[in-house]
């Protein structure tokens, strides 16, 4: 079987050393909402999607 092929983040993190890829859903388990937290506290701008 072959294997299964590498997501962006995967291929990413493979390039560097010292960085590890973890595969997880940010929309799931109430992270979305700690993301919408950490941009509030961090004043970060998103950029929107084109």
């Amino acid at each position: 079987m072959p294997a299964a092929p590498l997501v962006r983040g995967q291929w990413t993190c493979a390039q560097v050393e010292d960085v590890l890829f973890w595969a997880k859903n940010w929309r799931k388990g109430g992270l979305q909402e700690r993301r919408n937290s950490i941009i509030k506290e961090q004043n970060i701008s998103l950029i929107p999607a084109t």
